[in-house]
């Protein structure tokens, strides 16, 4: 099964979107970083050191956070923790040298635990697809996966920290991310024309 992982990065002076197809992550943090590197050394922004990662004993959160630590960034990971197996993630992620803060993205108050950050990366997320489908529950949809990424870019905003936005093919038609043609140059995957 192909997995698509759209990132996208807003800094001081830069803004860039990677579209990643496979499971290889770390690849596309370290090109994401790469990219960051560059700007620094062309004197554009400064150097990360300190990552906040929402949702970082998540899945994806967890293994970024674990992979930032062992290349010597400051790691702090924000969850809630209501997904089955965060706690154990929460012990990996710790045993890595981060720092976990319990709180939600709906809620200010708890990013404000955080004195701040060089980068933010999204990684909060509802990401069933059956979240919502009933109705009921169509709230609490909006709540984390709007209102909660708003309340990080806000944040993000008043600590003037970078932001790697996370998003799965979910919100995108799955046929036209697979039909779709790119390359890989020096900064980017690039689409290709058709034609």
């Amino acid at each position: 099964m192909m997995r698509c992982l759209y990132l996208t990065f807003f800094g001081a002076h830069t803004k860039f979107t990677v579209r990643y197809s496979g499971d290889d992550l770390r690849r596309v943090f370290a090109f994401v970083f790469r990219k960051q590197r560059h700007n620094f050394k062309q004197g554009r922004s400064k150097m990360a050191t300190t990552v906040l990662i929402t949702g970082g004993c998540g899945f994806v959160g967890s293994n970024l956070a674990v992979f930032l630590a062992t290349r010597g960034m400051d790691v702090v990971c924000l969850d809630n923790f209501s997904r089955r197996g965060s706690e154990y993630l929460a012990e990996r992620v710790i045993s890595a040298g981060c720092r976990v803060v319990r709180g939600d993205v709906r809620c200010p108050e708890d990013l404000a635990k955080i004195a701040g950050a060089d980068v933010l990366v999204e990684c909060s997320a509802e990401p069933s697809v059956l979240v919502g489908s009933r109705g009921g529950d169509a709230r609490y949809l909006m709540n984390v996966n709007l209102v909660g990424a708003l309340n990080c870019f806000e944040w993000a905003r008043e600590h003037r920290s970078g932001v790697v936005f996370m998003s799965t093919s979910r919100v995108y038609p799955i046929h036209r991310i697979h039909s779709a043609k790119y390359r890989e140059s020096e900064t980017r995957f690039q689409l290709v024309e058709a034609g």
